[in-house]
């Protein structure tokens, strides 16, 4: 069984370029 996470990034977070550096560290921790 496979495990999914859903994962909001806040539209100033991405306004501000973030949403990469937020999705390394989640795909990161595994």
């Amino acid at each position: 069984m496979s495990n999914r996470t859903f994962t909001m990034i806040k539209p100033d977070a991405m306004r501000n370029g973030h949403a990469g550096a937020i999705l390394d560290k989640i795909i990161k921790a595994g």
